[in-house]
């Protein structure tokens, strides 16, 4: 990515078409060698929505006056001809992100959220072939992933694994994602019941399973922890990780949460 030439022309007359991210850098600026692959990453995914351009402040220095640059790397967001926000030093890129979705229209993330609200209002069934078309079109949209592999975890828990399986924990929405795959795997566990180790809790666990299979969290949590108090261990705490998933599933608010989190926590000790 070269420097402007024609901060004017490239810059100001620009951004009355499209937005304009400016990166204001320097040879010398570690910090703005972080940030600046993580503005180009971006840039290179943006379907060219946006413009990336870069002003090195040494070469610039009327340019770093007129901006009040005071410190480096530092970010502006030019929109018709003005600064219209801005930040200064590294972020990450999930923030740098979320701060460019502010600003700048996001058709693939709004064609997402309308298929989402179609889902939610029960609309399922015609609209689980949308998501299905939309992930095929956009297969690095990982909220997108998430939400169809929610749907269908309970039915086709290895498909489930393998839309998820490149959330790392660094992503926004890992610990949801975690806790699916942690429930599809035991649903696959649940499958192959004989390659579980016998145990006098072993029908109990599988039983367990079989109601997070049917969405009985109830019954589901109320078997784990049953489990937990019999034989902590058995399948490398199978039943721990089972019961954490499904918290971080329905959430802490959710009232199956509230009604078994003090007995799972005594349970542990």
């Amino acid at each position: 990515m070269n420097d402007v030439m024609n901060f004017e022309e490239e810059v100001i007359n620009l951004s009355k078409e499209k937005p304009v991210v400016v990166d204001f850098w320097a040879p010398w600026c570690g910090p703005c060698k972080m940030l600046g692959p993580i503005l180009e990453r971006a840039y290179q995914n943006s379907n060219g929505k946006w413009e990336l351009k870069k002003v090195n402040v040494d070469e610039n220095p009327e340019l770093s006056a007129r901006y009040g640059i005071r410190g480096i790397p530092a970010v502006k967001l030019f929109a018709n001809g003005k600064v219209t926000d801005e930040f200064t030093g590294v972020i990450p890129e999930n923030s740098f992100l979320s701060w460019l979705e502010k600003h700048i229209p996001n058709e693939e993330k709004i064609e997402l959220n309308r298929i989402l609200e179609e889902i939610n209002s029960g609309n399922r069934e015609s609209a689980l072939p949308r998501l299905e078309e939309f992930i095929s079109e956009h297969p690095q949209n990982k909220e997108a992933r998430l939400a169809m592999a929610r749907l269908i975890y309970r039915t086709e828990p290895e498909k489930a694994l393998q839309l998820l399986k490149d959330i790392r924990e660094d992503s926004s929405i890992f610990a949801e994602a975690d806790a699916i795959k942690t429930l599809a795997a035991l649903l696959m566990k649940g499958s192959k019941a004989e390659e579980l180790e016998d145990s006098a809790i072993k029908s109990v666990y599988l039983d367990a399973i079989e109601a997070i299979r049917n969405a009985d969290w109830d019954r589901a949590l109320r078997q784990m922890i049953d489990v937990i108090l019999e034989e902590k261990q058995y399948d490398n705490e199978g039943a721990r990780k089972a019961v954490i998933a499904i918290f971080n599933l329905l959430g802490r608010t959710h009232e199956m949460t509230r009604k078994y989190r003090r007995r799972f926590d005594m349970s542990l000790y």
